[in-house]
């Protein structure tokens, strides 16, 4: 039995079968440990995550992921790290972790251990769905002495509500005997007779989201939404509502959520959005929204009624409301789970064995530079040389200096900040595994287009379109692929769009911004906004003397990429050397042909 770490998303994506498997075996998984909800959060997290796993020879027998945060103790006045489930990014109702149920007693203690050889100050444990044996054999092994152990119920909100409680219904084989086995007969009545008004109403329907309309639906859901909380949320709303739209298309996309809308004629008046586990046969209902001016039929009872209904032909086993024991929640005979909230942190309130964890040496260096722009220079020197006694990367004191003057300071790049005025072409640029495509997503949204080269290699070569089935000897016919596709996009109007390639300054790069600003497009040079290229960027800006650093850099990335297209460390320093810093449009225009 070995303990490793997986800490890219290349990585997970390798062990995705395996992952499958484990947590099809744990009768106590839940969707928000499934590799199709992680691989979204992962994304979205960028790299402040690790996943601690243990392999029984080559049998995967536990998984736990986490999130690495940075703050500043009060008590101490030095930087401290907190390690959080990283599910509740993404607003994940449950967390916890995997585990073989038949090797709970040696895995657990194995997970606890291993955890305690990394650098962290407080773990903090929220919405934790486990059996309460699980979770007391991880907690058995941290030694009083050295940590204090937190039970921290939420008790209940302003409205009365316990959220540590978790409703939900087990499903019957079809929905007149679930009608008959778990509604008393009042509430059995009244549900009959309000999707009987739906179903034969001329002015009234339920559709369910399709990928002609996922944004439409969308947005409803969240507008509805926003409606019934926009006075009590008050400055948050505008946040959480942007929040909740990435959140709900992530899942239709990953096609994980079900989302019906009630309709009165061309209104909606009411949509649900509920998360479907295929694997655990498992509908969670993830958010409600409705118009709470309407009234007959009343508008929440009909979409559970109805998406319980769904549910059972398409032969799930449970209906769970998750967080929140409100009453209407029990008229569709609920049983209650609950679930605990825990934090583990250190005697001393300082980081475990004196040192930073290493995935937060980049968002330390940002805060000194911060403390720098400040006039903090005390605590910039602090923070400086608490990071070289964590083991960072050492530097000359020049090659310190310049990287903390131009860390993330954009004014040094503008083309790569988006204008989002008109038009776009958004042209992204950076080394292999530096978060290009995490950005191009994030820029093209639902309504953009991505064209990626290395796509035709998933898509048009091989049998499996998940697989990169790299050929060298195709490579122009990928290229004009690319092209096609996204001269097809600029001729329809598609807005925004981006190309995700390497985009240096050559004449490939030369036609995409020719035929854009032909067809009235803006082109912007994008780079990627994951925290370690802001550093790379700054370095390649200073190659001259962070030759040294930025080569063990190319060995990280290789290693980071060796999962999906395997570029070799030596082809990632060729880029490096040839690097120009803060190319152009009109760079790239000046090409001569």
């Amino acid at each position: 039995m070995r303990v490793d770490v997986i800490d890219n998303i290349e990585q997970f994506r390798a062990c995705r079968s395996q992952w499958d498997t484990l947590y099809d075996a744990d009768p106590h998984a839940h969707f928000f440990l499934s590799s199709r909800w992680l691989e979204g959060v992962l994304g979205f997290l960028d790299k402040d995550w690790r996943i601690l796993i243990v392999k029984q020879g080559e049998q995967l027998a536990a998984a736990m992921p986490l999130r690495v945060e940075l703050y500043k103790s009060k008590r101490h006045g030095v930087l401290c790290n907190e390690l959080l489930m990283p599910g509740r990014a993404f607003w994940a109702d449950y967390t916890g972790f995997l585990c073989l149920s038949d090797s709970e007693t040696q895995v657990i203690p194995a997970l606890a251990s291993a955890l305690q050889s990394h650098r962290w100050a407080q773990l903090e444990m929220e919405h934790l769905r486990l059996p309460d044996h699980r979770l007391e054999l991880f907690l058995e092994s941290f030694d009083t002495d050295d940590f204090v152990i937190e039970e921290r119920p939420r008790g209940k909100n302003q409205d009365g509500i316990d959220n540590d409680v978790c409703p939900a219904v087990d499903l019957a084989d079809d929905f007149d005997t679930f009608l008959a086995e778990k509604l008393s007969s009042s509430t059995r009545m009244k549900l009959r007779r309000a999707l009987r008004q739906v179903d034969n109403a001329d002015d009234l329907r339920i559709t369910e989201s399709t990928p002609d309309t996922f944004e439409r639906d969308v947005d409803i859901l969240v507008s509805l939404w926003r409606q019934m909380w926009e006075q009590r949320k008050g400055d948050r709303i505008d946040s959480l509502t942007k929040r909740y739209r990435v959140i709900l298309l992530e899942g239709l996309h990953a096609g994980v959520l079900y989302l019906p809308i009630l309709w009165s004629g061309d209104t909606p008046v009411a949509a649900l959005g509920n998360y479907i586990d295929q694997r655990k046969g498992v509908m969670h209902v993830k958010t409600t929204g409705r118009d709470k001016s309407w009234r007959k039929p009343p508008a929440g009872f009909v979409m559970h009624g109805h998406s319980i209904r769904w549910a059972i032909t398409q032969g799930l086993t449970r209906y769970d409301f998750m967080r929140g024991d409100e009453s209407y929640k029990y008229h569709y005979g609920s049983e209650d789970t609950r679930i605990r909230n825990v934090r583990i942190r250190t005697q001393s309130r300082m980081n475990l064995h004196g040192k930073l964890d290493p995935l937060s040496f980049a968002d330390a260096r940002r805060r000194a530079a911060r403390y720098d722009r400040e006039n903090r220079s005390a605590d910039a020197v602090a923070v400086r040389q608490q990071i070289r006694d964590s083991g960072g990367e050492p530097r000359e004191a020049s090659i310190d200096l310049m990287v903390q003057a131009d860390l993330v300071d954009e004014a040094n790049n503008p083309e790569s900040t988006p204008t989002m005025s008109g038009k776009t072409v958004y042209m992204m640029r950076g080394l292999p595994s530096c978060g290009k495509s995490t950005t191009a997503k994030k820029i093209a949204g639902e309504q953009g287009v991505i064209c990626e080269t290395d796509r035709y290699f998933f898509e048009c070569v091989g049998d499996d379109p998940n697989t990169f089935d790299f050929d060298s000897k195709l490579m122009e016919q990928a290229r004009q692929w690319n092209f096609d596709r996204f001269k097809a996009a600029v001729e329809e109007g598609r807005h925004p769009i981006v190309v995700d390639r390497g985009n240096s300054r050559n004449n490939e790069s030369k036609r995409y911004v020719v035929f854009a600003r032909e067809h009235g497009y803006d082109v912007v040079i994008q780079e990627p906004e994951s925290k370690w290229w802001q550093e790379i960027r700054v370095l390649l800006k200073y190659k001259q003397v962070t030759k040294p650093v930025l080569y063990k850099w190319a060995e990280k990335l290789a290693e980071m990429n060796l999962q999906t297209h395997a570029t070799p460390a030596d082809d990632i320093k060729h880029i490096m050397d040839k690097w120009k810093w803060n190319l152009t449009v009109d760079d790239i225009l000046s090409l001569d042909d």
